[in-house]
């Protein structure tokens, strides 16, 4: 078994691997993963930063989800202490201007709010969520995580940045 485990996730353009500290070979966690808007979300990259667009038609629960076009990720298999970990900042209203205060949260099988995102757009705030907190017994298994907005999904977007999964 891996003594030390790194893990990173990317997403469109972010690397999806797992491996060893010492030297065992790198293998692929999350192979071919895929990022969706939903809720009338439109999502693109731009220099490394996925930015989450919204509209007028935005829904309020709207977001993104990441996944592995695969099949399911069994998130109980993880190494015990893993966390998602990244790095969001405010994005843009449907009109184009930089916006702060969105509230988002984070979602396998249970929700995590993270709080309300400052005003400033100049800074990207670090979040850290135990995926064994996303977790619920009576769903096994899920194939996405989710980063969606809290109620607010029409009044501006959020731009995400170097999303891993991290052993503690």
């Amino acid at each position: 078994m891996l003594k030390s485990v790194v893990m990173a996730l990317m997403v469109c353009g972010w690397t999806a691997v797992l491996g060893a500290a010492e030297s065992a070979p790198v293998e692929n966690l999350l192979p071919e993963p895929v990022i969706r808007g939903f809720g009338g979300c439109a999502v693109e990259m731009k220099d490394g930063v996925t930015l989450v667009k919204v509209n007028a038609e935005t829904k309020p629960f709207a977001g993104i989800y990441v996944r592995t076009a695969r099949g399911p990720v069994d998130w109980r298999h993880l190494p015990s202490g893993t966390v998602a970990k990244f790095e969001v900042n405010g994005g843009e209203t449907p009109s184009g201007e930089r916006c702060g205060k969105q509230r988002i949260q984070v979602k396998i099988d249970k929700t995590v709010a993270v709080p309300v995102l400052d005003d400033d757009p100049a800074t990207f705030e670090l979040v850290e969520v135990p995926v064994a907190d996303l977790l619920d017994s009576a769903n096994p298994k899920s194939n996405h995580l989710m980063i969606q907005f809290r109620g607010t999904g029409a009044q501006s977007g959020v731009e995400i940045r170097n999303f891993v999964l991290e052993k503690r």
